[in-house]
């Protein structure tokens, strides 16, 4: 069986049977654009700005600077929020931007977050395709959807060791730079289970890379989970 996923390159696993998923970027072809920018998240009913601030890491003042609007002020559902600090040369979004529906999961279909740290960088930082969530070293890291494994290993470079999860026809999640992978390939995995655990990274705190690929492009993972990150 094939996948092609992240990046160039085959890996395959001696003591299985089953031949391993080909991990080729040249197969990841350009879709069209489904998910929220980069650093953006659309409210859902029963949010708040310190809801929101408090499920990203983010504090309530941070929130209302970065959209303009009064931090006490009131959300309406599919209003577009920037969670994350924007780059020098960007804008605030748009009245228009703000009223749009949301590109992502509605709120009833939300993910939960993998791991219950803060979201410590957004989708599109330093080219990333996913999100770093941070945590506490050796914590649990949940798979966010019932599925089945198809790729563990530490052979696609910048990923560390990483674990791959097919939802369904169209859904992959991945959890990359992770300290150790409690799953193996093929196994069948359950929302919420432990599939892997946190650890250090280079600059020596815990955290890993959390991405969302729709039909093999990867997504703003933002627009998928939900707007609370669980304790």
């Amino acid at each position: 069986m094939c996948i092609p996923f992240i990046a160039a390159g085959c890996a395959s696993n001696a003591s299985k049977p089953e031949a391993q998923p080909v991990i080729s970027g040249s197969l990841i072809a350009p879709t069209p654009a489904t998910a929220l920018p980069a650093g953006y998240y659309v409210a859902a009913p029963g949010d708040t700005l310190a809801s929101i601030a408090n499920a990203y890491g983010r504090s309530v003042t941070e929130l209302a600077s970065w959209n303009a609007i009064p931090a006490d002020g009131a959300l309406s559902v599919g209003q577009r929020l920037r969670v994350g600090p924007p780059a020098a040369s960007s804008s605030r979004p748009t009245q228009s931007e703000a009223v749009q529906p949301a590109l992502g999961k509605q709120a009833a279909d939300r993910f939960p977050w993998p791991a219950t740290g803060p979201l410590i960088a957004a989708f599109g930082a330093s080219g990333s395709k996913g999100i770093t969530v941070g945590g506490a070293t050796g914590e649990s890291i949940k798979s966010v959807r019932n599925g089945r494994v198809v790729y563990v290993g530490s052979k696609i470079e910048g990923y560390g060791n990483l674990v791959v999860v097919k939802h369904d026809e169209h859904l992959i999640t991945a959890y990359g730079n992770v300290h150790r992978a409690l799953v193996r390939a093929g196994a069948s995995v359950k929302q919420g289970q432990a599939i892997a655990e946190m650890g250090a990274q280079a600059d020596g705190k815990p955290s890993f890379l959390f991405e969302v690929r729709i039909d093999r492009s990867p997504v703003d993972p933002l627009g998928y989970l939900s707007a609370r990150n669980p304790q």
